[in-house]
């Protein structure tokens, strides 16, 4: 799928997975299993994002 057939919530979630991945591999304690706030923050905003573009494609799709 092209990113001009995504909804803006899959685009969404797309961008929030690759913000999460950055912030892996920049992050110490992340890569250690540790915790981490801003780690955490990017996997709620991941999960709220899947499942608006979950939603958003309606019961078809």
């Amino acid at each position: 799928m092209s990113v001009a057939e995504m909804s803006v919530e899959e685009r969404r979630a797309r961008t929030t997975y690759a913000l999460l991945l950055d912030h892996l591999d920049a992050c110490p304690p992340c890569q250690a299993f540790a915790d981490c706030p801003e780690g955490a923050r990017f996997r709620r905003a991941l999960r709220a994002a899947r499942a608006a573009a979950r939603t958003a494609g309606g019961p078809d799709e």
